[in-house]
């Protein structure tokens, strides 16, 4: 997996000369009142996914090929009878269904990777608690920041 170097700049205007010693140290703090605005929004817009997930019965999950680890948002740990935080495998999700659901997910989710789209598929899960359930999932390849 390409790594890369991320870094931040900010463009102080046509000023030539070096900042003051207090005009960075004012720089800094509204640098850092503004990443903390940023949290708050994002921590707002969190709750109102896990509230969204919630009231309509949906999850969402990401499966990193890299890591092989599957990240479960709290309406997926829901729907799926886990615990959250519990650690979900790509094989571990793949148990949750039958041997012939297992093969037709596998089978669409590897079209996908190879660049064929997004798929839609239903699919009965057995969850965690042995309920079982029917799911439907659309699923997209995407490239990971």
């Amino acid at each position: 997996m390409p790594y890369a170097v991320e870094m931040g700049s900010f463009d102080r205007g046509p000023q030539t000369k070096p900042l003051s010693l207090e005009r960075a140290l004012e720089t800094i703090a509204a640098l850092t009142l503004r990443e903390e605005v940023y949290a708050r929004e994002l921590a707002r817009a969190h709750t109102s996914l896990a509230d969204a997930q919630l009231l309509g019965r949906t999850g969402t999950w990401t499966w990193d090929l890299a890591t092989n680890v599957v990240h479960l948002s709290a309406g997926q740990y829901r729907l799926f009878g886990e615990e959250s935080g519990t650690s979900v495998s790509y094989e571990r999700y793949l148990g949750y269904l039958s041997a012939a659901e297992r093969a037709r997910t596998t089978a669409a989710i590897e079209v996908t990777l190879r660049g064929g789209g997004d798929y839609v598929i239903e699919h009965e899960i057995t969850r965690a608690d042995g309920v079982v359930r029917i799911f439907a999932e659309r699923v997209r390849r995407a490239r990971l920041r």
